[in-house]
Formats: structure tokens, C-alpha cells, sequence
């Protein structure tokens, strides 16, 4: 009897490890999205500051922007992975900021406005070419979106500020 309870209460343990393992990350604890994170950003730095850069992948959001004190913050809205016990992992959101002197480039290449931005134009746009947000990432640099996929430079577009005049990179409008 004894070697039963033990049998099962490994077999409860090992189900109980899978659905922390399968709920707690990916869909347990969601992952950032820019319609979630730009009005963090307006709200906290003001609609008139400067993007450098915006980077969307899978479960993150990156920024780079200049706002009214002169001083290039780097904002990272993160899900990051972490060990629960062996071989079980659990997901946590994090935000991390780092504030220094912009070089010369990043100060000439900050073109847009965060009022500027759509919060859903990274949804629109992977939805266009066909990408799923899962292997794929958008980066504004400048006044253009740059899409890519892990399936290759073959499969990279670009786009607008706004979304509009989507073309493969190698110049083939899309549909």
C-alpha cells in the first residue's frame, strides 16, 4: 500500500510540475505588448519625447527615447524565465531602466514622437505580412518599422510610422 501512495503522490507532484510549467509561463503570466507599454511611456515621459529606437519581440518591449531632460532612457519591459525547482520554470514580468548621455547618433536618429506611435500598428502590421508574434519582432528605427522573422532576412519588411507602405526588404510591396 505504501508503494501506491508513493506512486501517486510522484504522479501528482509530476502533473502539479507540468501545469506550473505550462501555465505560469507563456500563459499564465503575459507578456508585454506596446498597446500595453507606450501609454506607460506617454504617461511617464510626455507625448513630445523623442523615440530612438522601439523594439517589439514575442513577450518584450525595448525602448530608447529622449525626453525633455536631454538624457537617453533606455526602458526594457521584460517576461524572464527562472528556475522553480530542477527542470521546472516559471516566468516573471520586469522592468528595468537605464538612464545616460545619448551619443550623437542616437540623438540624430530620434525622428518620431512617442504620441506619434499607434499602440497597436506592431499588431497590424505582423498580422499583414503574416507573421506570428511568436519567432517574430518589430523595431521602429527612425521613421520606419522594421519586421522581421527567425525564418530568415528573406522574410523582412519595412513600413512607415504608421504602419503604411509595407515592402519585403528586398522591395516587393506586400498585398
Amino acid at each position: 500500500m505504501r508503494a501506491g501512495l508513493g506512486t501517486a503522490a510522484a504522479l501528482v507532484a509530476a502533473v502539479a510540475g507540468i501545469f506550473i510549467a505550462t501555465n505560469i509561463g507563456g500563459e499564465g503570466v503575459k507578456g508585454y505588448t506596446l498597446n500595453e507599454t507606450l501609454p506607460q511611456m506617454v504617461s511617464d515621459f510626455g507625448a513630445a519625447t523623442q523615440v530612438v529606437e522601439i523594439s517589439v519581440a514575442h513577450d518584450n518591449v525595448d525602448y530608447k527615447v529622449i525626453p525633455r531632460d536631454g538624457q537617453l532612457h533606455i526602458r526594457n519591459y521584460d517576461l524572464v524565465q527562472y528556475e522553480i525547482q530542477a527542470g521546472t520554470a516559471g516566468y516573471n514580468r520586469k522592468v528595468t531602466n537605464v538612464v545616460r548621455a545619448p551619443t550623437a547618433g542616437e540623438t540624430s536618429q530620434a525622428h518620431a514622437t512617442l504620441g506619434q506611435i499607434d499602440p497597436e500598428v506592431t499588431d497590424r502590421l505582423l498580422h499583414k505580412v503574416g507573421f506570428s508574434r511568436n519567432g517574430s519582432s518589430a523595431r521602429l528605427d527612425g521613421l520606419a518599422w522594421v519586421l522581421e522573422s527567425v525564418q530568415g532576412p528573406s522574410n523582412a519588411y519595412i513600413a512607415t510610422l504608421d504602419g503604411g507602405h509595407v515592402h519585403r526588404v528586398n522591395g516587393t510591396p506586400t498585398p
